[in-house]
């Protein structure tokens, strides 16, 4: 499964749109998390877009850290009280992690999205 973002939707840096040499390149196989269980039946693949739910024992902090962490300071962080979506584009592909307390279940859950090619 692989997660990439479409090109060109990085704001311009001196008036000139990004490259995609200078856009975030992502390698989808490290995107996730450490550890983690892919959820049975929690998957989608239709076209250019793909999506997979995982499950963690670790805190959501954690989670939130690495994902900010692998996708660098050019990805955009929203919290809101029940979760975080941390998002990124690069020349492969937009790329969303939504993390999230499973109250059920006491895990972190969490998906990744892919929209590109």
């Amino acid at each position: 499964m692989t997660f990439p973002m479409p090109t060109g939707t990085q704001p311009a840096v001196g008036g000139q749109a990004p490259t995609q040499e200078s856009a975030t390149s992502i390698d989808p196989a490290t995107l996730i998390y450490p550890g983690a269980t892919a959820k049975e039946g929690a998957s989608l693949a239709v076209g250019g877009f793909q999506v997979q739910q995982y499950v963690t024992d670790d805190s959501v902090d954690k989670v939130v850290s690495f994902y900010k962490d692998k996708l660098g300071p050019k990805a955009l962080v929203q919290e809101t009280n029940n979760q975080t979506l941390v998002q990124v584009g690069g020349p492969n592909g937009l790329f969303t992690v939504t993390i999230t307390h499973d109250t059920a279940s006491g895990k972190t859950q969490f998906s990744i999205m892919r929209i590109g090619k």
